[in-house]
């Protein structure tokens, strides 16, 4: 009768069990509470990273080199202030050495202010060249800036995606344990009625330590992975997190499409194409510097003495003078001992290097479109074919356990078609992540996953 009643026990737990291990697929809640959260953790990350408020410091240094180019085509003005003593000695050569035949002569101090204006009328291009390689330099800057903060938003989701997949797992090691639990029970319960071994019992019993083990390291990995959201982010998450259902709603689904935009709009290809543009500029700065420089200039001076007894004596060499003058300043180089040759060459290799690379750029983003448009749609085929394999799973795992209790199968394939189960539960949960990552990457390739297209910057933390 006691073993009946295991028996009974066991029976009537089973049924509970496959409830349980009916809920496998993660179901999200609903478009707005997760789609809230997820922005909130992003956003989050933004405004907790110094980093960023570092990069942009350094695009507003770089604006600066524009008004430094700028002055060069404005005239430039500078004021010149002079003090000096005259003296005048003079001797008669027939008797040197006579001091009567020696006259000195102080004209006193006297003060020269003078101001020069040069406007420069050709320079071979220096000044425009220079100009163009600051715009494309400060591009190239705001280009990498977008593109660290879609990395930096990039990592934070992709941990995010990592501690949904590991919840999920939990659960599912929760059911698995359970279910693993009620065969033990099971397995016993036989055992005393004699239509068991002690050996099925041990294997049972041995599945239910591994399973345990498992479930406890995973609680563990999942605490360190909030711990590391929070360090990024500053917010505690709820216990449980979903996975937004809109994303990549409004991104283009076919391989050319986004190819197209990913070359246009890629933030990383762009600060390559403005580099390039800006090493070809600094190439013609540089080659125009042998070239002729005509520059206008406007000159004016003063000269006036400070000693008023003196000015009296000879006045007619010592009266103020005023001087001023305009002409055309031309400078023809020569030679500078090859330096404006070898910063030529120098430039021109660095202008080659940033071609190659832009090349290299455009062949690893099309590279990463097609790879993650793959992923995409083999994770979504996968997840239909997942979910089918659960249902399949579900199946054989209630059978077994019911041939088993009737003396047909074995421990050993209770405890296989369980891990079955678990196994494609995981791989669903996998598929779903997989699929949620890669429309993300596709977004940031085709230089939408920022805080504008998010609408970051109004998110309530």
């Amino acid at each position: 009768m006691q073993a009946d009643a295991a028996k009974g026990r066991a029976h009537r737990r089973q049924p509970k069990v496959t409830q349980k291990a009916k809920v496998q697929k993660p179901k999200p809640q609903t478009v707005a509470k997760s789609d809230d959260l997820f922005k909130r953790v992003l956003a989050a990350a933004l405004r907790n990273n110094n980093n960023i408020k570092i990069w942009q410091k350094e695009v507003e240094a770089k604006k600066e080199e524009i008004s430094i180019a700028k002055a060069g085509f404005l005239p430039k003005a500078e004021l010149s202030f002079g003090v000096s003593r005259e003296s005048q000695r003079t001797v008669n050569c027939a008797n040197a050495n006579n001091p009567a035949n020696t006259t000195n002569k102080d004209a006193g101090w006297n003060v020269h202010p003078g101001v020069a204006v040069t406007y420069n009328i050709y320079n071979s291009g220096r000044t425009v060249a220079d100009y163009n390689r600051a715009v494309y330099s400060v591009a190239a800057k705001e280009s990498e800036l977008a593109q660290n903060i879609q990395q930096i938003l990039l990592s934070v989701a992709k941990l995010y995606l990592d501690l949904y997949k590991k919840i999920q797992e939990y659960k599912y090691l929760h059911v698995l344990l359970e279910a693993r639990k009620c065969v033990l029970n099971t397995a016993v319960a036989m055992l005393e009625t004699g239509s068991e071994k002690e050996a099925s019992v041990l294997q049972a019993q041995a599945a239910y330590n591994e399973t345990e083990a498992q479930y406890i390291t995973c609680k563990s990995e999942i605490e360190s992975m909030r711990a590391a959201i929070k360090e990024k982010c500053s917010i505690d998450l709820p216990e449980n997190i979903t996975v937004p259902e809109n994303l990549g709603k409004d991104m283009p689904k076919d391989i050319k499409t986004l190819l197209d935009k990913a070359v246009k709009n890629n933030p990383d290809l762009i600060a390559a194409l403005d580099k390039a543009k800006a090493a070809e500029k600094e190439f013609k700065q540089k080659s125009a510097g042998d070239g002729v420089s005509v520059d206008l200039v406007v000159k004016a001076d003063y000269t006036g003495y400070l000693n008023n007894s003196k000015r009296s004596e000879n006045s007619q060499n010592r009266k103020t003078q005023i001087h001023s003058a305009i002409g055309i300043d031309v400078k023809i180089p020569i030679d500078f001992g090859g330096a404006n040759r070898a910063s030529t060459r120098a430039a021109m290799i660095m202008f080659g290097a940033a071609k190659e690379d832009v090349v290299s750029k455009q062949k690893g983003v099309k590279k990463e479109v097609e790879e993650n448009f793959n992923n995409y749609v083999a994770a979504k085929r996968n997840i239909v074919l997942e979910e089918k394999a659960i249902v399949a799973r579900r199946k054989v795992c209630d059978s077994t356990f019911s041939e088993y209790q009737n003396g047909i199968k074995t421990m050993n394939d209770v405890l296989e078609s369980q891990t079955h189960l678990f196994k494609a539960s995981l791989e669903y949960a996998s598929m779903y992540c997989l699929m949620a990552y890669s429309l993300l990457k596709l977004q940031a390739l085709i230089g939408e996953f920022n805080e504008k297209q998010l609408q970051l910057s109004n998110v309530a933390l």
